[in-house]
């Protein structure tokens, strides 16, 4: 945003000094408004006010004229190839001698130090104008352009004084307007929607200086035509627009405004137009707030309607441009995507030179709408900027009565009387609590209450003093940013400065830092897998709408509301999507064998929050390496199962076992879950053959994804003191003892039973199913497993009598609760 210097002088009385203006930018910057540059405006030299008396051709060159003009006292003979040159018009005149206005730039570098140069292009460069001969004929001087006396960057002609402006022959040009002033051009990064305006910078600035700030003048003088037989209004989107205000003018003239405002427009970076859109253009800039004026004669039965708009035609600086988009506004049937190009409205109801009469709006817009729709459209203007930073909604009535009374003070201007405002639902007053005590803690340093209190005060927010140290401070409107007790020390702190808070070591002890446990356990796991050959995949937590329709959502997914792209459509519900794309990747390089692993957040919907865990999953797929064996081998459901047992017993599970699921993603058949008693850990299987044709799979495809907050939470229970002796293993002292065991089981009788008994005994270390059998030996409705079971006491050796025992005991439990039969080999 540009701030004109002299402009602030009118609210807070700040002297216009070069070397305090250095100041007051460091003291801006560090209070939170990032001065980037300070901009010098010189004064123009020997310029004055002519009168074009005649206007002849040059002999000797076609594009070039020679005119006779009048500068009061004198009469100078200039000559310009300027196309717009009328007789007896008035212009501004640089004599031979004379300077343009000299442009610098102060910059902000380092440490709050100012660096001056002068720079080229959009600033004029003090040029002096000297006498010259054009094709043999001589020129005293030169018509001024706009561009040339720095009020706009390029014009297509001489600058023609209106008879409006006042300007006599001969007069000094430079008084009438406001030269010699400094332009503060301020990055407004932060949320702070008050400083969008010159009495905003001024607010602060009056707080940081201890200074009075002084208000604009908005006395108007209202006729004894009310406005409610002229025009109404009708919300019909509450939402979209909770309030809309407006006013009537009458008896206006088109017509330029004072040179002073179209100086100010120009320096705080808009474009003069004409006395009614500068004015709105000029209360846009100095109170913050966005106005626009509708030719009252053009609007279809004098009704706003405010609602979702249809197609409309907007235009800037005349180019038409046929707009469609819901931006909430209409009169009637017409929309007005008006946020607008400098303010010129739709085209339906703009204002033009014969406009005697207009209505004035000023609203309150929901800014995420604003925001949404500005972004849709790409359109981005000084309106919109503000309106999707949450303005202030009590300013509307106030920046009405500003336009009003600077239309009358720059002629006549008729204003109805009455204000016209809608407001279904007001915002109620906002208040919080403050304690002088916190504000020491939060600062480190300690701020005399009566301090505290005058900033707050100079920044418009209301007092009450509940105590000693405590005070009830009311949130003004224009600060919508402003919700808790830490944001009021916030503004406490950077008015005080926080440049005056000494440094110091921190009063708490320092304590050496360690790591989260589950931050270890990703680590171990880690570790574990690539141990195993498995390399780490990293992909985005969202899953794309292709893959989705492949896997499924269900109703707990969550969906993005405003996706980027259709690869960010939700957040993915598990692991398995981004690695089979991954393994997809692969597979088009030609790579024969794939072992990938990730671990990260997946996300289901419980209710109206989101459910995040942590999860791992591992893809295994293609070629196996199987060196020296000189036989092809492809990875199959026991390679995952595999990983799977390895990954659980290094992490220290000792009793988990593999259960039939049904998910519907995995090969009907070749699916189990991982349990630990009666928890599921996680699923392994194989990829559904419809899933794995989709994406041109070459290979079955197995995969596993496991719970690791439901894993981190069994850990907890092992007796382990850091998840790092996990990696260490005790030699045993003693010898083991092993027994192999034949089982006839009934068909209906899952393994899983059968193991949890044989893993029941405390001097069992191992079981190991290595025989599966079912044949024309064994009677009908069995199948035979057999066991390789590992005995151990690490207290002693345990002999043959102690390991039969336990042998026996074991046997007849299975008979007893599952009605096993012994086989003996």
């Amino acid at each position: 945003m540009r701030v004109p210097y002299r402009w602030l002088t009118e609210f807070v009385a700040v002297p216009i000094e070069e070397e305090f203006v250095r100041e007051l930018a460091e003291r801006l910057t560090l209070a939170g408004l990032e001065v980037a540059s300070v901009e010098r405006v010189g004064k123009p030299e020997g310029v004055v006010v002519g009168k074009i008396l005649t206007v002849s051709p040059h002999p000797n060159a076609d594009k070039l004229k020679i005119c006779e003009v009048s500068l009061g006292r004198e009469t100078v003979r200039l000559v310009s190839g300027a196309p717009n040159l009328v007789e007896n018009t008035l212009v501004p005149v640089i004599r031979a001698g004379g300077r343009l206005p000299n442009g610098q730039i102060i910059e902000l570098h380092g440490r709050g130090r100012l660096r001056q140069d002068p720079i080229e292009g959009r600033l004029p460069n003090g040029q002096i104008i000297e006498a010259a001969v054009f094709r043999g004929e001589k020129s005293e001087g030169m018509i001024c352009s706009r561009a040339e006396l720095g009020l706009e960057e390029k014009s297509p002609g001489v600058w023609i004084l209106e008879p409006e402006l006042g300007c006599q022959v001969g007069d000094d040009f430079a008084q009438h307007l406001e030269f010699d002033d400094f332009i503060l051009v301020l990055e407004t990064k932060s949320n702070r929607p008050d400083a969008l305006s010159v009495l905003g910078v001024a607010r602060d600035i009056s707080a940081l200086y201890d200074l009075d700030l002084r208000k604009p003048d908005t006395t108007i003088r209202e006729s004894t035509e009310k406005i409610e037989s002229l025009a109404s209004v009708e919300i019909e989107d509450a939402q979209g627009c909770p309030r809309y205000a407006c006013r009537v003018f009458s008896d206006l003239r088109w017509g330029p405004s004072p040179l002073l405002i179209q100086h100010r427009l120009v320096k705080g970076g808009l474009r003069p137009i004409s006395n009614i859109v500068d004015a709105t253009n000029y209360v846009l800039l100095e109170l913050g707030h966005p106005t626009h004026a509708f030719d009252y004669e053009r609007l279809e039965g004098h009704k706003i309607i405010v609602r979702r708009a249809r197609p409309l035609k907007d235009h800037d600086a005349g180019r038409g441009r046929a707009r469609a988009e819901r931006i909430r506004f209409g009169d009637c049937r017409r929309a007005q995507a008006r946020r607008r190009r400098r303010g010129y409205g739709g085209a339906d109801s703009e204002v033009s030179e014969k406009t005697q009469r207009v209505l004035l709006e000023s609203a309150y817009f929901d800014p995420i709408s604003i925001r949404r729709t500005s972004k849709r459209l790409g359109l981005r203007t000084e309106a919109s900027h503000r309106f999707e930073r949450d303005m202030d909604p009590e300013i509307l009535i106030t920046a009405l009565d500003r336009v009003g009374a600077l239309l009358q003070q720059w002629g006549s201007c008729s204003v109805a009387r009455g204000v016209i405002d809608v407001y279904p639902k007001k915002f109620a007053p906002r208040f919080c609590e403050l304690r002088q005590g916190r504000i020491g803690k939060i600062l480190g340093i300690e701020i005399p209450p009566q301090q505290s209190e005058k900033i707050l005060r100079r920044l418009e927010f209301s007092v009450e003093r509940l105590g000693p140290d405590r005070w009830r401070v009311g949130i003004p409107s224009f600060r919508r940013e402003v919700e808790r007790e830490i944001d009021f020390i916030e503004e406490i702190g950077r008015i005080y400065g926080y440049d005056k808070i000494p440094a110091q070591r921190p009063a708490l002890p320092l304590v050496a830092g360690r790591r989260e446990r589950v931050e270890e356990l990703k680590d171990r796991i880690r570790r574990i897998l690539t141990g195993l050959g498995v390399s780490e995949a990293v992909n985005f937590g969202f899953i794309a709408k292709e893959d989705l329709e492949v896997f499924g959502g269900g109703d707990d997914l969550v969906r993005v509301r405003n996706p980027m792209s259709d690869e960010f459509y939700a957040l993915r519900p598990t692991l398995w999507p981004g690695l089979v794309r991954n393994l997809q990747h692969n597979a088009y390089q030609q790579v024969d064998g794939v072992k990938l692993f990730e671990i990260g957040k997946v996300f289901r919907r419980e209710g109206r929050t989101v459910r995040e865990r942590l999860a791992a999953g591992v893809i295994v797929a293609g070629r196996a390496l199987v060196p020296l064996q000189g036989r092809e081998q492809f990875y199959d459901f026991y390679d995952i199962k595999g990983i799977a047992e390895a990954l659980l017993g290094e992490l220290g599970f000792k009793n988990f076992s593999f259960e039939p699921s049904a998910e519907k993603i995995l090969h009907p058949t070749r699916q189990a879950f991982l349990k630990a008693k009666d928890d599921v850990l996680g699923v392994l299987g194989e990829l559904h053959p419809e899933i794995a044709r989709h994406y041109d799979l070459p290979w079955r495809v197995y995969l596993f994804e496991v719970n690791l907050e439901e894993i981190y939470q069994r850990l907890q229970t092992l007796t382990i003191p850091n998840w790092s002796e996990m990696q260490q293993k005790v030699t045993p002292k003693y010898p083991a003892s092993r027994r192999d065991l034949s089982l006839l089981v009934a068909e209906e009788v899952p393994e899983v039973q059968v193991r949890r008994i044989l893993e029941s005994e405390r001097r069992v270390e191992r079981v190991f199913l290595y025989d599966l059998y079912r044949g024309s030996q064994i009677p009908q409705g069995m199948k035979s497993l057999t066991y390789e079971i590992t005995f151990r006491d690490w207290t002693k050796t345990l002999s043959d009598e102690e390991v039969n025992e336990i042998v026996t005991r074991l046997e007849a439990r299975l008979k007893d609760e599952l009605g096993v039969q012994i086989r003996k080999t």
